[in-house]
């Protein structure tokens, strides 16, 4: 039988053990994908430079309702992580800046720097100055480090501190999103095989706590087993912490990571002295009550149903539930998976299905609900209409489909392409016009976020050569439309890894933050953001020379005396 919760749980455990450690390496060996030698080459040093381009286009037939593009927008894109340095006491960066350029030029600039677990923002719309945005926790322990107080927890809050500085900004993601494609790739023998022995003891210890197991027989004469699990906080937190010392004196596991790693990574995640930093993370996972797995399972050792139910809890939204429920499709049909994150004062929730088509594309198809909870009326809320559009319900239905290949030709150069698709409309049941196009009617106007439908397809190449030195070229185009869209708007990126640059530094000290100022503030700073935007990127475009049909000006009746 398929441990998917033993297989959830630690893959949860690992990720958190070597967060960006090897975030640009296979576990494997050292043949890596294209996608994994480009966040190498970021993570050592490398930066990425690009030019992007959008231009938008009518819709045959409606080009008096279209913004268009009198010529391309082009930005030059540079990104560029910056590794810290200890001698120095320099912070690990991650900047990306764009610059819109009218030939040899420069518009108007953007940057955004993230560092000591802050981000910085700058922009020629705001004028010269850096504005820090909010950092939440991570700030505020950083601002009590700098001030000279001591942060709860003490030195291993600096140590957590520390290691959130040091984490490059696509470490994580990528290292997250590579682990778990690896997992389920026929050529992720071995790390299958060095995570098997922990997704057993997991399984062992969940047995454990078996509160009962109830024979039944579906439909179709399939006999089941249903069993159900309860595992108090304690109990969780404990295991953790247990696989935590498994996984740091593992010695045939760590020595296969290590050769992969620099020697400070291995000093920074691998060593066992950093035991009591794990456990102080583990300690403050806001588990807020006793997981519930319930699985239902074919006497052929099939799983039909599994459902995993997790209270959380957190700062500012109080206590929450984190729920997921799978069920085995009838016959030929895909699995029905549903994701559920609820408080007292609103619920997200996501349905999905995933399939497989005969080309080799997956598919993901479903639908997404934002919706407040113990709001009795929507229109009426609030007499600001900020306050009204936030207790609205966003209802959506979505289909994504994703498709990726790969090849080498005879030099050794290889290609990795991906391409992928959304479509995203309104989920709920609108009034249809008489120009075709759906309407909400006013009910729906009031209890609902109102968008029209849209389509995004996204292609991208990926090539470099054989050597690990070699440059990665990036090829993308993202094209944004949609059935009731005037216009089609098309992004083009191309670039490449370049060699290692140093931005200039920011002074993070005298940043303005922006949740310092005051409302008149805030809403001053974005007027004057709009205004230049609007002037900067004027000449570029051609407006709509015709209202739509519902907003065009009626002809008054003419009096006679």
């Amino acid at each position: 039988m398929k441990k998917t919760v033993s297989y959830l749980l630690t893959l949860c455990l690992t990720l958190a053990l070597l967060i960006p450690a090897a975030a640009a390496e296979s576990l494997l060996d050292a043949n890596y994908t294209i996608t994994e030698k480009l966040i190498k080459q970021m993570e050592a040093g490398s930066g990425f430079t690009a030019t992007l381009t959008m231009e938008a286009a009518a819709v045959e037939g409606r080009a008096s309702e279209a913004v268009t593009t009198i010529k391309p927008l082009v930005f030059d894109v540079s990104l560029i992580h910056v590794r810290e340095d200890a001698a120095t006491k320099k912070r690990a960066e991650n900047r990306l800046t764009l610059a819109l350029t009218d030939g040899e030029n420069t518009q108007g600039t953007a940057s955004l720097s993230m560092q000591g677990g802050q981000a910085y923002l700058q922009s020629s719309l705001f004028g010269e100055a850096w504005y820090a945005l909010s950092g939440g926790v991570i700030a505020e322990s950083a601002l009590a480090a700098e001030d000279g107080t001591e942060a709860a927890g003490g030195s291993i809050t600096q140590a957590t501190q520390s290691l959130l500085e040091s984490t490059a900004m696509p470490g994580l993601a990528g290292f997250a999103l590579g682990l778990l494609t690896q997992f389920q790739n026929t050529s992720s023998i071995k790390l299958a095989e060095a995570i098997e022995p922990y997704a057993t003891k997991i399984d062992l210890w969940i047995e454990g706590y078996r509160e009962n197991a109830v024979l039944g027989k579906l439909d179709d004469g399939t006999s089941t087993i249903k069993v159900d699990y309860n595992i108090p906080e304690t109990a969780v937190k404990a295991q953790l912490k247990q696989l935590v010392l498994d996984l740091l004196n593992d010695q045939t596991l760590l020595t296969s990571v290590k050769p992969l790693l620099t020697d400070a990574d291995v000093a920074r995640y691998l060593d066992s002295a950093q035991q009591s930093y794990y456990f102080y993370a583990i300690d403050q996972l806001p588990l807020n009550g006793d997981l519930h797995i319930s699985r239902m399972v074919s006497l052929k050792g099939d799983t039909l149903a599994l459902s995993l139910d997790l209270p959380l809890y957190d700062s500012r939204g109080g206590a929450i539930k984190l729920q997921y429920d799978r069920h085995k499709g009838e016959g030929d049909m895909p699995d029905e998976n549903t994701i559920e994150l609820q408080s007292s004062r609103w619920l997200i929730k996501a349905d999905y299905q995933t399939y497989d088509t005969l080309t080799g594309t997956t598919v993901y198809q479903g639908t997404l609900l934002h919706m407040p909870i113990g709001v009795e009326t929507f229109a009426v809320a609030s007499d600001d209409d900020t306050a009204k559009e936030a207790l609205k319900t966003f209802s959506a239905a979505f289909t994504v489909s994703h498709a990726h290949t790969a090849a080498t030709d005879t030099d050794g150069k290889g290609t990795e392409t991906t391409e992928i698709a959304l479509s995203l409309t309104p989920d709920y049941t609108p009034d249809v016009k008489d120009d075709g196009f759906a309407q909400p009617d006013e009910t729906q106007q009031a209890a609902y976020v109102t968008f029209t439908p849209i389509d995004m397809k996204l292609t991208a190449m990926l090539s470099s050569g054989q050597a690990k030195n070699a440059a990665t070229n990036v090829e993308a185009t993202l094209e944004i439309t949609g059935e009731e869209s005037p216009q089609r708007i098309t992004l083009t990126l191309s670039g490449r890894t370049r060699g290692l640059w140093t931005p200039e530094a920011i002074d993070t000290a005298s940043a303005i933050a922006l949740d310092s100022l005051t409302s008149t503030e805030l809403t001053t700073l974005m007027a004057q953001a709009g205004i230049r935007g609007g002037l900067l990127v004027l000449p570029y475009l051609s407006l709509p020379t015709a209202l739509p049909a519902e907003e065009s000006p009626q002809p008054q009746e003419t009096v006679q005396p």
